[in-house]
């Protein structure tokens, strides 16, 4: 048998029974007691896998919303795992949460710890305004544009005496204010107002016709071709520019001072080809409506 005292060394340069905090590997030790005898014992030491984390994050839809979203998924180390966000949260996962930078430490049964940092972006802001392409006499013709995020898909005015619509472009014929609430396609919201104080000065005439879809292709607007709802139509001359609004028979007013205009059908957008050249036509005197101008 051995003879106590025993001497250790190990390959990595102890001298003690034991080691510790040492990485993963083998490690072997020469024991020799007393009378010199020695014996030599060979040990591995393995260490759990990294911990990794895995972050899926979903955007904010509208700007300055809370539909921001970070899921997680862990491997790796020793499970359980703890979570300890910036924000305060301790729970795996986060959601409804604005725009911003999320940093996540987590931390497994044998206190090794990973930390993964997600930024949760928004869009530019969605908004509206109301544009007053024409007012004159009786007459305006309201549009609203808007700017930042996806393209709009509802519009909702309301108005005067009970005005509604859900048409982009309007012909109003009462005095007031006119609000309109723009919804795109992410559900985000934004408004604009615009009163108007329609003078009625009387000394206007009207340019009437009847906007169609051309499906013979001969730019002539037969009668049953149908009508294009909700285009606008510019009347135009040197002293002025002024629009109508196409019903949804494609009908069309245009109220005007006398003059001599060009009638020009405004395409919603490119895809679009009107006909040319414009129509002239000729208001002379007051209250005179001018039809057929299609």
């Amino acid at each position: 048998g051995f003879s106590p005292p025993f001497t250790y060394q190990w390959t990595l340069g102890g001298t003690t029974p034991t080691i510790s905090n040492v990485p993963s590997g083998v490690y072997n030790v020469t024991v020799t007691d007393a009378n010199g005898c020695s014996i030599i014992k060979g040990h591995p030491l393995s260490q759990p896998a990294q911990i990794n984390v895995f972050t899926q994050v979903t955007n904010v839809g509208c700007n300055g919303g809370v539909g921001g979203a970070v899921l997680l998924t862990t491997t790796g180390g020793t499970a359980p795992y703890t979570f300890h966000w910036s924000n305060g949260s301790t729970s795996a996962n986060l959601q409804g949460l604005v725009a911003g930078t999320y940093t996540v430490t987590v931390t497994d049964a044998n206190g090794c710890t990973r930390t993964a940092t997600s930024i949760i972006q928004q869009p530019v802001a969605f908004t509206a305004s109301i544009q007053v392409l024409s007012e004159q006499c009786d007459l305006a013709i309201l549009t609203v544009n808007t700017s930042g995020g996806p393209a709009p898909v509802a519009f909702q005015w309301t108005g005067p005496n009970v005005f509604s619509s859900t048409l982009q472009n309007l012909t109003v014929t009462v005095s007031g204010t006119y609000t309109v609430v723009v919804t795109n396609s992410n559900g985000c919201t934004a408004s604009s107002s615009y009163t108007i104080d329609l003078a009625n000065e009387g000394n206007c005439g009207y340019i009437s016709g009847r906007i169609v879809r051309d499906t013979s292709e001969n730019c002539v607007a037969d009668a049953n071709e149908p009508g294009l709802n909700n285009w606008l139509v510019r009347a135009e001359n040197a002293s002025g520019v002024y629009y109508g609004v196409a019903n949804t028979q494609g009908v069309y007013v245009i109220g005007v001072p006398t003059g001599t205009y060009d009638v020009v059908t405004v395409p919603p957008n490119a895809l679009w080809e009107a006909c040319v050249p414009a129509p002239s036509v000729s208001v002379t005197a007051p209250g005179d409506t001018i039809h057929d101008i299609d």
